[in-house]
């Protein structure tokens, strides 16, 4: 889904800090920036997402990995925004836990859709939904040999 203008009514697609390249150079030359150091992290992530109406999900609309999840800075470091939500709404994470979605949305926040689970519980949930995408053989990009050279050598 396409990221939308955060200002009321735009509908254009949100560029940067969740604007359209127009509410954003407006913002810029009149000074209305909010500065986000020094504001909470629930704060920052409210302001840093939107709701999406049809799965319910809020999505973050600032900084996105490569890896398709949220980015939030926090100190000199950043994490994943669902990460932060979590600990936001639930405390700290357990150094052997992750946090996953229930709606396989990376850049979900909603503290509904997501909950705690072990490595192994994530390769499962990812296993039955489809989503390890776990290419053997010859499709693999490391292959060294052909299917047909590999079952030669069998």
């Amino acid at each position: 889904m396409k990221r939308v203008c955060g200002e009321k009514g735009c509908k254009s697609a949100a560029i940067t800090r969740g604007m359209c390249n127009k509410h954003y150079r407006i913002a810029f030359k009149t000074g209305k920036f909010e500065p986000v150091f020094g504001l909470p992290i629930k704060l920052r992530l409210e302001r840093g997402s939107q709701i999406n109406p049809i799965s319910g999900c809020i999505e973050w609309n600032g900084l996105i990995g490569k890896d398709g999840y949220g980015k939030i800075g926090i100190g000199s470091r950043t994490k994943r925004t669902h990460r932060a939500a979590w600990e936001e709404a639930n405390g700290a994470i357990p150094a052997d836990m992750w946090v996953l979605h229930h709606c396989d949305n990376r850049r979900c926040i909603n503290v509904d859709h997501l909950f705690l689970g072990r490595a192994l519980e994530n390769h499962k949930d990812m296993d039955e939904k489809g989503r390890r995408g776990v290419l053997r053989g010859s499709r693999n990009g490391a292959a060294k040999l052909t299917d047909e050279q590999a079952l030669k050598i069998c």
